[in-house]
């Protein structure tokens, strides 16, 4: 047997649905669905599911602390510190394309108007054109 606040916060997040919709959509059958509603230990892919496919706050399941669901992302937020924060942006931006930093294809290396440092390139005027 579980604990009995895991079962009823199940039961808050799964009440909507019958034994049939959960199990399709936890991959689990539906009579260890019908178990687990009961109070036997879920086991840890079936809460992964729930969390998953009902976009439900797993660290609430487990404790009953923080939102019910993870829309509420701001407030998730506002409790990390500033080092878990920074890494998780570091370790999306390790994701971004190299290329994307590039310059672009499109840009003529032979062009003396972009001297290449990030300066912009001087304004063009008609005085500047030669004579007809």
């Amino acid at each position: 047997m579980t604990d009995p606040a895991l079962t009823d916060r199940l039961h808050a997040v799964l009440s909507a649905r019958n034994l049939r919709e959960i199990a399709a959509i936890t991959g689990v059958h539906h009579e260890t669905v019908r178990r687990y509603l009961l109070g036997h230990s879920p086991s840890a892919a079936f809460l992964t599911a729930v969390c998953t496919q009902l976009r439900v706050n797993g660290h609430w399941l487990l404790t009953g602390q923080g939102p019910i669901s993870l829309d509420d992302a701001p407030f998730l937020l506002r409790g990390m510190p500033p080092s878990t924060l920074l890494e998780a942006l570091m370790t999306s931006l390790n994701g971004v394309d190299a290329e994307f930093l590039e310059t672009p294809a499109s840009a003529d290396p032979n062009d003396a108007s972009d001297a290449g440092d990030g300066s912009p390139a001087p304004a063009h005027h008609a005085s500047d054109d030669p004579p007809p």
